[in-house]
């Protein structure tokens, strides 16, 4: 009987505890997280808006040049990434060349709308890639430490074909450790954070990548 008694008392007791450490842990968390955190300055340029095909149509056509693209889109970086810390490495001086080249083709008309279309339809549109494919001379860390200073040799198989499509490669961004966990977080670059709430995780393995393409739509 005793026994009996001694066995239900630790499992209420336990009960209580747990009840005790939820209620303190949800508190605790209210305070820290409730906020929204910072706001993301709001969209200015529309071209933020455009989907890909949207863009290279534009650009093609010559309503839009490539290099007014990609200076865009490195200027919203710059301006949210302090922010949410999504993009980890980039190569925005190499892109506005590759763009200013991708201009003076299309100018040239050496090939028509039509036949760019065709051999290369992403031609002119800048585009970024999380930190787990390689993109020459960019971070190859797939959040790991011990690859901190890892830099791609070549392109992965994936970048070469978007580059032989006409895309131009931009910006690395933020993974979880060996793209493993449900937060892009790490020790070689930190948190990423949800521009909904920067109080709030990104997800994972991709969080950098998801709430990079996120900040376009000005949330």
């Amino acid at each position: 009987m005793t026994s009996s008694w001694t066995k239900e008392f630790k499992i209420i007791c336990q009960r209580l505890l747990f009840r005790v450490v939820e209620v303190v842990s949800s508190v605790l968390f209210w305070v820290v997280y409730h906020g929204s955190g910072e706001k993301m300055p709001p969209i200015e340029n529309l071209l933020l808006l455009d989907t890909a095909t949207a863009i290279a149509h534009k650009i093609r056509t010559r309503k839009v040049t490539s290099v007014e693209v990609v200076k865009t889109f490195i200027a919203r970086i710059k301006e949210v990434n302090p922010i949410l810390n999504c993009v980890v490495d980039e190569r925005f001086s190499e892109a506005l060349e590759d763009a200013r080249k991708v201009d003076e083709f299309i100018q040239s008309g050496v090939k028509s709308v039509q036949d760019i279309e065709k051999d290369t339809p992403f031609l002119g549109v800048p585009f970024s890639t999380k930190d787990c494919l390689q993109v020459t001379g960019l971070s190859h860390t797939a959040g790991l430490h011990c690859r901190r200073n890892v830099k791609a040799p070549q392109d992965a198989d994936t970048i070469a074909l978007m580059r032989e499509a006409g895309a131009i490669p931009f910006a690395i961004t933020n993974v979880s450790e060996v793209c493993m966990w449900w937060e892009s977080n790490n020790t070689v670059y930190g948190r990423s954070n949800n521009p909904y709430n920067t109080n709030h995780i990104v997800g994972g393995s991709s969080g950098g990548e998801v709430r990079f393409s996120d900040i376009w739509d000005g949330s």
